[in-house]
């Protein structure tokens, strides 16, 4: 997949993180608009690791920005 995105990114000459947008849109877009930082990523991460999270177990979770629509 990376050498993927480098390709399109080298034949589209934008810079990756436009490329990443360009064919998130293509595939119907984030709801939120935009990727997820780092931090978002890290605060779930933080989480995970601390006590708070000492009864979870087996669960799958989604940083995706809404895309996955589940009530």
């Amino acid at each position: 997949m990376e050498k993927f995105i480098e390709d399109y990114t080298n034949a589209l000459g934008i810079p990756i993180k436009d490329a990443l947008m360009q064919m998130m849109s293509q595939f119907g877009g984030i709801p939120m608009g935009r990727s997820a930082g780092p931090d978002e990523i890290a605060s779930l991460v933080h989480f995970l690791v601390s006590p708070s999270a000492a009864y979870h177990t087996g669960t799958n979770y989604l940083i995706d920005g809404g895309s996955l629509p589940v009530v």
